[in-house]
């Protein structure tokens, strides 16, 4: 059996340049765990939908920020 040892493509990536690591500025744990109306159910599908459409999502804020100014 041969060894093949192959360098992980992660660590040839580029350095990230103009990103800057920030400490939060709020207690997560005074965050509700059913941030919406206090229901599970809703919290839940509001999480599963940001998640699922970022890219869908990003637009629309991003439409929404164009339209306020």
């Amino acid at each position: 059996m041969t060894q093949v040892t192959a360098q992980k493509s992660y660590l040839n990536r580029p350095k990230a340049i103009g990103i800057t690591v920030r400490r939060p500025q709020f207690n997560p744990k005074a965050i509700k765990r059913h941030y919406f109306a206090n229901s599970p159910v809703m919290s839940h599908l509001l999480t599963a939908l940001s998640s699922t459409f970022p890219i869908g999502e990003q637009f629309f804020c991003t439409q929404c920020s164009k339209r306020s100014r």
